[in-house]
């Protein structure tokens, strides 16, 4: 393996970002948003092989480019709307993997929730609902992988005592039980695959002291 080691130059970046954060309605809403753009020289990436297993390579220069926006907005003194979206361009711009785009870097993400917060036997009870959307993306550089898009819906509703010296909650995480895979790859003895969470109840008991 040693014999196939190759040298690879430093990699560095220049990023531009131009942001803006707001309150609105005498606070009650919150607005914040970025676009970006990131030039790669000299990008590093691993690769593998059966071969000669994982190694550093020069991937040649690439760029990544977006906007991401961010909403939150109280209903209520006790109901919290919120939302966010970013949609991200990558692409490696000139070497031995141009037109390819980078590695878990699907173009849309989205997320919508709700946190619903009310007085309950003389405690707090508190109601979270989240919906995760991501986009189709590669689980590899040479962009071989991919990944279909999916969203995740996760919910909790969680009780705190006057005393606020404990809490319970009850939980589901991936209610719809959406397959999706967190790893797709060829070692070269065959694909491997992992897959992501399937739908999970749980209960959860915190302490305070």
């Amino acid at each position: 393996i040693a014999e196939t080691l190759v040298s690879f130059d430093p990699e560095t970046s220049i990023a531009y970002e131009l942001g803006l954060k707001s309150s609105l309605l005498d606070g009650r809403m919150q607005f914040n948003g970025s676009i970006y753009f990131t030039d790669y020289e000299s990008l590093q990436v691993a690769l593998f092989s059966f071969d000669d297993g994982q190694q550093i390579r020069d991937a040649g220069n690439a760029e990544t480019k977006g906007f991401e926006g961010e909403l939150s907005y109280a209903l209520t003194d006790g109901i919290i709307l919120m939302a966010n979206y970013s949609h991200m361009d990558t692409e490696i711009v000139d070497g031995p993997l141009s037109g390819q785009t980078l590695a878990y870097a699907p173009e849309d993400t989205f997320s919508i929730g709700a946190n619903i917060n009310h007085a309950f036997l003389g405690g707090s009870l508190n109601w979270f609902a989240m919906y995760n959307y991501t986009g189709e993306f590669y689980h590899d550089i040479g962009n071989a992988a991919e990944e279909k898009s999916y969203g995740l819906l996760n919910a909790k509703v969680t009780y705190q005592p006057p005393s606020a010296r404990w809490d319970l909650s009850l939980a589901a995480d991936n209610i719809t039980d959406e397959d999706y895979a967190t790893l797709r790859a060829d070692f070269g003895w065959g694909d491997q695959l992992h897959w992501g969470y399937k739908r999970m109840m749980r209960a959860e008991f915190n302490l305070y002291f």
